[in-house]
């Protein structure tokens, strides 16, 4: 099915842009204009979940895990004081680095997301039943 189709563009600049073109779109059911749509491709970043799970369950946090259970168990076999504080403070170290890590790489995925609205996305134009980039 061989449409007309109006374009329509209205640039910031207050320029306006008239297109009058013949276009044949397709799709599996048959030639008609059902389901297409524009959309923005959505950012390929990560989500705040899997931030998150990364940052807690790191290398790092589970062998300062390990030691502190190491210290624990060796607190409750002889009974001396500086070993649960060591281990506090060990466990302290662990949340502070998670905490940090995981402000900054939502700073950075929230950055990286407006960057990508700014992004200028090729756009393929079909005109006669011939694609056009």
């Amino acid at each position: 099915m061989q449409n007309i189709v109006n374009l329509v563009l209205r640039l910031r600049s207050g320029l306006i842009i008239y297109a009058n073109y013949r276009t044949l779109i397709t799709t599996s059911t048959g030639t008609d204009w059902k389901g297409l749509q524009n959309k923005a491709a959505g950012a390929k970043t990560k989500t705040v979940k899997q931030i998150l799970v990364e940052n807690i369950f790191s290398v790092f946090n589970l062998i300062i895990l390990s030691i502190v259970v190491f210290l624990l168990v060796f607190y409750f076999t002889s009974g001396d004081r500086r070993l649960i504080f060591d281990s506090i403070g060990a466990l302290m170290v662990a949340i502070i680095n998670t905490l940090i890590a995981v402000v900054q790489e939502i700073r950075a995925k929230r950055a990286l997301d407006k960057v990508h609205l700014l992004l200028k996305n090729e756009v393929n134009v079909i005109r006669d039943a011939k694609k056009f980039l």
